[in-house]
Order: C-alpha cells, then sequence, then structure tokens
C-alpha cells in the first residue's frame, strides 16, 4: 500500500506536466571526455525506446549470464565485449560500476534534475531501484552536479539479497583556453551469495514449481560479499591556439599574427597544441564472511577448524595512482588535411593486498595517439601504449581504426578495426590467499590478444553487420582441479575442486559475426540483434554459439499527439552450452563441464508511455515462464527469476 501511495503521487506530478512548456533539448549539452581529453557529445537521455530496460547491464550488452537476482554479479556472453577490471574481483560486476569513462558532464543554462523509479507491488522479489540527477551552472563556464543510484533486490531465492549503492559528483570549468573535469565516483557492492540451489532438478518439480522459492534449499544462507570502490578523476588541458592569416607584401607571402594591420588575406589555421595532465586515484576492498557452511565449502578451507562451520573473513584490497601528461597538435584547419597527434607519458603506481600477502609495482608508460578525418571520407585513428619500464615491462597494446564513408550525407560506411594487445595476466590471478583459497601457479608467458573486426553500417537501412576474428594466447582460466580436501574434522584426502587459475599456453581462436537491424513500418517497430561465436578450442572457453534479442512493439499517440504509447515484447535467446559456474569464496566464474544450460527463451511485455517530461513503463518479466520448461538457468545452479510484474517512472524538471 505504501508503495502504490508514493507511485501514485509521482504519477500525479508527471501528469500536472501536461501543460508546461517543454524546452530542455535547447539549453541542454551532455558529453564524455575522452583518453586525450576531447568531448563526445551523447544525447540527453528522453528516448521512450528502449525505457522499460531497468538493469544496468543489459544496456552494457543484450546477452548476460548472471545470479539471478539484480545487482548480482555477471558476465557478457559475448566474449569479446567482456572487461576486465584491474582490481580482477570487480569484473563480474563492471556492467554497474561508475567509472571515469561513463561520467556526464553538462552545461545547461537551467537547474535540471531527473529522477528516476523502479519497484512492484508486491512483497516477494522486491526491488527498489532509484536514480537522481542533478546539475547546474554556477557560472556560464563552471558546471557542478551529482549523481546517485540505489539497487536493491531481495531476489527470488533464499539469502539472495543484493543492496548496492552509487553516487558521483562531477564539476567542469570551460574557458578560452583552459578547460578541467572532475569526478568523484563511489561504487558499493552488498549481496548474499547462496552458492545456488542444492540441486538443478528442483525447479522440475510441479509441487514446487508453484510453491513459495524462498523454501527452496540453497547451500549458503549466510554467505556475504562487500566490494567498495572509489575513484577520483581530474583531467584538464591548456590549449594554445595559432590561428594566423596570410600576408602579400611585394608578392610574396609572409605569416603574421592575426592582429596584424598589414592587408588582411584569407585566414589559415595552423595546428593547435594542447598540453594536458589526468591524475587518476582508484581504491577498491572486497570481503567476504561465511559461517555455517560445513558440507559445501568443505573441500576448499585451508585451516582445519574452518569445516566446523566457524566465522570465516577474507579481505582484499588494491589501489592504484596514475599520472599521464601530455601534449597534442590538433589540426584546426577546415579540411582537416594534418592528422591530430599526441603523445603521453603515463607513470602508475599499484598496491595488491590479500590474506597475508601485500605487493606494490610502479609503471613507466608512453603512448602515441593519431587522428584524422580527411576531406569527410575517410577516417582513421592509431592508439598505442608501451611499458618501457617496471612490473608490466613489455607490455603493450595497439589498437586502430579505418573508417570509409560514402554517400553525399555519409549515410553507410565500412570499417576496420585490427587489435593487438600483449600483457601480464591480472596480478590476482598470479597470487591469491584466504581461508577458502590459495594459489601461485607459474604463468611464465604474457597474454596476448589479436583481433581483427570488419564492419558495414548503413544509417538508412539502420543496419549494422560484421565479423570478427580473435586469436587468443597464454589465456588465463579458472576451472577444477584435484587438491586436498578435509573427508572429516581429522582426515584429509582428494578430489575436484573447482575454480582454480590456469593457463592455455596453445593459440586459438575466437570466429564471430553480429548483425544489428532496425525496422519500422508506421506504428510497427522491430529491434534485431544476433551474433554467432565459434571457438577453435571450447574446452578452455565455453560460451553459446548465438545470441539473440529482439524487441517488438507498436506505437500510438493520444490527446493530441502529446501522450506516446509503446506495447510490445523483449525477447531473448542464447543456445545451449556449457554454462560457467560461481565460487562465492571468489566471487568469479569458472568453467564447468557437468551440464549444458541455455536453449530457453525469455519473454518480457512492456506498455511504455511519455507524457512531456515524464516516462513511465509496466512491465512483465519472465512471461513465458511455465510455457517453455523450468530451465531457465544461464549460471549452474542459479535461476533466473520466475514471472514478476514492474514499473517504473522517470520525471525530468529544471527551473
Amino acid at each position: 500500500m505504501k508503495k502504490l501511495l508514493i507511485f501514485s503521487i509521482l504519477i500525479y506530478f508527471a501528469l500536472s506536466s501536461f501543460s508546461q512548456k517543454d524546452t530542455l533539448d535547447y539549453t541542454i549539452h551532455k558529453w564524455n571526455i575522452s583518453e586525450y581529453q576531447n568531448k563526445i557529445e551523447t544525447p540527453v537521455d528522453t528516448f521512450l525506446e528502449g525505457f522499460q530496460i531497468y538493469i544496468p547491464i543489459y544496456r552494457n550488452g543484450f546477452s548476460q549470464a548472471y545470479n539471478g537476482n539484480a545487482g548480482q554479479a555477471h558476465q557478457n556472453n559475448y566474449f569479446l565485449n567482456r572487461s576486465e577490471h584491474p582490481f580482477y574481483f570487480l569484473s563480474p560486476y563492471s556492467g554497474y560500476l561508475f567509472t571515469p569513462q561513463n561520467a556526464p558532464f553538462y552545461n545547461t543554462k537551467q537547474a535540471y534534475t531527473v529522477f528516476s523509479y523502479v519497484t512492484n507491488f508486491t512483497k516477494s522479489n522486491n526491488l527498489q531501484n532509484v536514480d537522481l540527477l542533478h546539475t547546474q551552472n554556477i557560472t556560464p563556464h563552471l558546471n557542478a552536479g551529482f549523481q546517485y543510484r540505489l539497487l536493491a533486490a531481495d531476489g527470488e531465492y533464499n539469502a539472495q539479497k543484493a543492496s548496492n549503492h552509487f553516487f558521483r559528483a562531477f564539476a567542469s570549468y570551460e574557458n578560452k583556453n583552459y578547460e578541467a573535469f572532475l569526478v568523484y565516483n563511489y561504487n558499493k557492492f552488498n549481496s548474499y551469495l547462496n552458492g545456488g540451489l542444492t540441486s538443478d532438478t528442483i525447479l522440475n518439480n510441479p509441487y514446487n514449481a508453484s510453491n513459495n522459492t524462498k523454501l527452496f534449499p540453497v547451500n549458503l544462507e549466510d554467505s556475504k560479499n562487500s566490494i567498495l570502490g572509489r575513484t577520483i578523476n581530474l583531467k584538464h588541458h591548456y590549449t594554445i591556439n595559432k590561428r594566423i592569416n596570410i600576408i602579400s607584401t611585394d608578392s610574396l607571402l609572409s605569416l603574421t599574427a592575426i592582429d596584424s594591420t598589414d592587408t588582411i588575406m584569407p585566414i589559415r589555421y595552423l595546428p593547435v597544441y594542447k598540453i594536458g595532465h589526468e591524475l587518476n586515484w582508484n581504491y577498491n576492498k572486497r570481503i567476504y564472511t561465511n559461517k555455517g557452511s560445513a558440507g559445501y565449502y568443505q573441500q576448499y578451507f585451508q585451516e582445519q577448524e574452518a569445516i566446523t562451520g566457524s566465522f570465516a573473513y577474507d579481505s582484499t584490497g588494491y589501489s592504484n595512482f596514475n599520472n599521464t601528461f601530455f601534449i597534442s597538435l590538433v589540426d584546426d584547419s577546415t579540411n582537416n588535411k594534418l592528422p591530430s597527434i599526441s603523445i603521453a607519458y603515463e607513470n602508475s603506481q599499484e598496491f595488491f593486498h590479500s590474506y597475508m600477502n601485500t605487493q606494490s609495482y610502479m609503471h613507466h608508460s608512453v603512448k602515441i595517439n593519431f587522428d584524422n578525418t580527411y576531406f569527410d571520407k575517410w577516417y582513421w585513428n592509431f592508439n598505442t601504449k608501451y611499458t618501457f619500464a617496471g612490473g608490466n615491462a613489455g607490455d603493450f597494446n595497439i589498437h586502430g581504426i579505418a573508417q570509409r564513408f560514402f554517400g553525399k550525407k555519409k549515410q553507410h560506411n565500412i570499417r576496420f578495426e585490427p587489435l593487438f594487445s600483449h600483457t601480464n595476466p591480472n596480478i590476482f590471478t598470479q597470487f591469491y590467499a584466504s581461508n577458502f583459497y590459495k594459489w601461485e601457479p607459474t604463468f611464465n608467458e604474457k597474454y596476448a590478444l589479436t583481433t581483427f573486426n570488419f564492419a558495414y553500417t548503413n544509417n538508412k537501412l539502420k543496419l549494422e553487420l560484421g565479423v570478427k576474428q580473435a586469436y587468443l594466447d597464454n589465456y588465463v582460466y579458472f576451472a577444477s582441479k584435484q587438491d586436498s580436501i578435509w573427508i572429516d574434522a581429522n582426515t584429509k584426502g582428494y578430489d575436484w575442486v573447482h575454480g582454480y587459475p590456469f593457463q592455455e599456453t596453445s593459440t586459438f581462436g575466437i570466429l564471430s559475426f553480429y548483425l544489428n537491424h532496425k525496422f519500422d513500418a508506421g506504428p510497427f517497430h522491430t529491434r534485431n540483434s544476433i551474433t554467432y561465436q565459434k571457438l577453435s578450442n571450447d574446452s578452455v572457453l565455453h560460451l553459446p554459439k548465438i545470441t539473440y534479442y529482439n524487441s517488438t512493439y507498436f506505437t500510438m499517440r493520444f490527446f493530441k499527439r502529446v501522450l506516446d504509447v509503446q506495447i510490445g515484447f523483449d525477447l531473448r535467446y542464447n543456445s545451449s552450452y556449457l554454462a560457467d559456474g560461481f565460487i562465492p569464496a571468489t566471487g568469479l566464474y569458472y568453467n564447468q563441464y557437468d551440464k549444458e544450460l541455455g536453449n530457453y527463451p525469455y519473454v518480457d511485455f512492456f506498455v511504455n508511455l511519455k507524457l512531456k517530461r515524464a516516462r513511465m513503463f509496466f512491465k512483465f518479466d519472465h512471461v513465458n515462464k511455465g510455457f517453455s520448461g523450468n530451465q531457465y538457468y544461464t549460471v549452474l545452479y542459479h535461476p533466473m527469476n520466475p514471472r514478476v510484474f514492474r514499473f517504473g517512472l522517470s520525471w525530468r524538471f529544471y527551473n
């Protein structure tokens, strides 16, 4: 009743905007900042399409394997879009993070605020998703703002609750020659990790299919994961303008300053120099506690007393401090004949901590970037980083883009994008110690990743298709090994233990095809995305061959075209494969070889509405539950939520 009252009040205020004039799009600008501090303009999110997608990870990839509850660990089913965090234990949460790379900056003539809220009426599987953004210009040159997000969900099953908090404060200063961008990010994950159901056949029981899911037996009832991440990032640069005029003197051309009183000929733009600096501080900590786990963790514990179910506490930490200095020579002419060239030096200090083990490293790197758009027909970029001294000496990364545009309005293009990466495996895969796990393998070789991406895009047809070929050498993965275990309180034996790191020293490949297409015909709209992946070695990496997403909806307009309505459904599907298992003690995924998961469609039905500054959705998640079988798992022993109703509201205002 309380939620219904709150939501009714929010709808009332949203409807009150019916008669208000909406001129927001003309008064606000939004952008992100690139590595070399160029602005990447992004639209203010007022779109109705996709509004019903309220779990952040699905905005970073349409096919995800995750532990069944919003806010829990996940990984992208499309391997080449996965990301690895320097603090390795944050990698399964990368789709939720506030980072310097996705930090927004604004310039607005009026204060701008967006409030979003997603929940459900029922007490079971309670979800609270709150997002509040506020920004305003303090002066014409100075903007500041903050964003807070709460993603809390009880989960459908026992001991699965997640309560995650995200906050960032940002500020930007822009003047003729000097610009600065500052952001502070705070990410806090708190969740119970129940280890999944005790059996993957529980959902097959007709009695269980309609019973209280909170009564289903789980492996762990008091297993808690807490991860804290903080970052401070400052980017600032000074620009030296070199615009000069061409002067005619005695039939000879000479170059003088723009304020010359001689006869002025056409202006010529010489390159612009940009001198910049970036400071980045990052602090991360993971705490894992467990109580009463005898029978599940018995084989993992390193200390005999732990198998009695006594309390266990593990702490792991990581921090780094980076300084990057760069100078850019930017072509500011109208024909863009000259490339933009940037050279940077980066100093990085890293600190690692796990049980009874602390290490620190310093790295020195040089970076070079070439960037050019030639006569509006070609775009190319070359970006490289080489670490010449320190713990990661010899690491390098080379990335390039060559893009050819066609048509008067660049309606279609072809793109070639190679990548060559040669890096040390993450330090936490090379040493780790806790009450549960201990490893220190010998990884003598650097991990090498080579990819080639060929893509074609047609904006008129709303079509993108491409092929990627990747080669992986010395790939590090997690799997099972035979190790000593406690058979009882006084006896040791040997058995398979899951979740240890290994390195595959042979080279193997991934061939993938992808297609994204949107079709519109009057009120009918359908969006399709499909990927195909084929592995040359499927013993060290497990991926679904096919992943597919479809969103189909009809649009309608009411009340003199003021109220926009979308009615449709989302469908997600991946083919059957050996989906990964999950280890709560480390919070990482591992290769399992026992059971294939997948070949199950997930269908969501939604209604989206937009009225002036307000957007709303009403959604049934997993509406086909019970009609397509009951094997709705994307991670071993971790079922997805059954059918559940959600609703959400987003309201933007400014004054």
